[in-house]
């Protein structure tokens, strides 16, 4: 749950700074991505997301390289982690020795694909994500809700592939934590309308 409530804050954050192009809204976004990326393997995942999202919109909307060194600032928690980890000899990765699977592709599809059309896993969760996203596919005028939770559907996908575990097995104990993190955004969009 801490890192669902992270991507909400840090999602809602990045709106906020689009639109206001604050200093004071980047550095809170800034430090609140850094400590997103502490939490897990999927929160690091969704830093880089959102420092790609926040790369594209300061460099190529923007066009102000301050902004993008303040944005930066994520990194500083992120690395003194990991710097910490490696001196005190604590590193591990659980992906450091995957490879690709390519072929995982369509057993991956069809799990995912059987995990959403399984009606006994349906919460209120995944009816207030669609909900949202109807919603706001009809009122909604932003993109940015649609490219982070196609980023993160697509990093998870990655992870799937690279992943040590049998891809069946780990959809079914991950799809529902998937839900968790983009259900903040979609929640968040009804909410913007």
């Amino acid at each position: 749950m801490a890192l669902g409530f992270y991507i909400f804050a840090d999602f809602t954050l990045l709106v906020r700074f689009i639109k206001s192009r604050d200093y004071k809204d980047l550095i809170l976004l800034s430090l609140f991505l850094g400590i997103t990326g502490l939490i897990k393997e999927e929160g690091l995942v969704f830093v880089l997301i959102s420092q790609a999202v926040l790369t594209y919109y300061i460099l190529a909307k923007f066009k102000n390289f301050k902004l993008f060194l303040v944005s930066l600032l994520c990194v500083i928690p992120i690395l003194d982690w990991q710097l910490y980890k490696i001196l005190n000899g604590l590193s591990y990765s659980l992906y450091a020795n995957s490879a690709f699977h390519p072929e995982r592709i369509l057993p991956i599809f069809i799990e995912i694909l059987k995990e959403v059309i399984n009606i006994r896993n349906w919460n209120f969760l995944w009816l207030s994500f669609l909900f949202g996203l109807l919603i706001f596919a009809k009122y909604g005028k932003r993109r940015l809700v649609y490219m982070l939770i196609g980023f993160q559907v697509l990093s998870y996908l990655a992870v799937f592939l690279i992943s040590p575990y049998e891809p069946s097995a780990h959809v079914k104990n991950v799809i529902d934590r998937l839900l968790l993190h983009i259900a903040a955004i979609a929640v968040y969009s009804i909410a913007a309308i």
